[in-house]
């Protein structure tokens, strides 16, 4: 009796001794695993994206100061997981992003931009896919705002393209808004990375051929009106929806400047 007694106090001691794991921490841990089944399963963006979003919030419990009383060594420990399953729930994201229709891509960035404004996989080409997402949906200032972000985050697998990307859809979006400086500032920049595709090089040159004209006219500057004629001209060239419009416009655009 007296060993089972001893024995038993010695199992006490070692618990006593071992750190308690608080409900937060098996919380973490549990959705991490969840995550980590849903991506190597495949699981749908639906899933991906709700497991995700609680990793992010029950890590964030683990990412702040440290409460007064907490060993700091456990701590420390316990703020490394957490570190390590934000980062992998940002991949989770991304991975689902790229194999996923434009509208669920879109959800997918837009999540991991609001959760992980700072994550490594905000690259150029993520904020590409919610820019030309909202710009096809006809969502000019999310569209705008997102191109924007994409030119200071990080490079993606084309920075020239990607950049030309961007700085069409912000042009596009000022020149309906007759916003025509910027129109014009941003088009003269697109045009190389847009170039050589006729969806994209059409419509630019279409646009900035306004912008430029406008701002000639409105400055009396006969030769940054002649330019925007030479866009306008350039953009009737290009097979598309914009050729007869741009050549419309070129023969207006040459009447009022007394040419024929």
């Amino acid at each position: 009796m007296k060993t089972l007694i001893t024995t038993f106090a010695a199992i006490a001691a070692i618990c006593l001794a071992l750190p308690v794991t608080a409900p937060a921490q098996e919380a973490l841990q549990t959705n991490s695993d969840a995550l980590r089944a849903a991506v190597d399963g495949k699981k749908g963006a639906a899933e991906i994206k709700r497991l995700s979003v609680l990793v992010f919030t029950e890590a964030k419990k683990d990412l702040g100061p440290m409460p007064a009383d907490a060993d700091k060594a456990n701590w420390d420990e316990r703020a490394k997981y957490a570190q390590s399953v934000v980062e992998y729930a940002e991949y989770a994201l991304y991975s689902a992003s790229t194999s996923a229709p434009a509208a669920t891509a879109t959800d997918l960035i837009a999540t991991l931009e609001t959760y992980a404004p700072k994550s490594k996989y905000l690259t150029q080409d993520a904020y590409l896919v919610v820019a030309n997402a909202a710009f096809s949906g006809q969502q000019a200032d999310r569209a705008s705002a997102f191109a924007k972000k994409s030119l200071t985050a990080a490079k993606g697998a084309n920075p020239e393209k990607a950049a030309g990307n961007a700085h069409y859809i912000i042009g596009v979006v000022a020149a309906t808004k007759n916003d025509f400086a910027t129109a014009d500032k941003e088009l003269r920049a697109a045009l190389a990375g847009v170039k050589g595709t006729p969806a994209m090089e059409g419509p630019a040159l279409y646009y900035l051929g306004e912008a430029a004209y406008s701002l000639g006219r409105k400055n009396m500057d006969r030769a940054g009106a002649d330019q925007g004629i030479g866009f306008m001209t350039k953009s009737a060239l290009i097979p598309g929806q914009y050729q007869a419009m741009a050549g419309n416009e070129v023969k207006r655009m040459k009447t009022e400047m007394g040419e024929k």
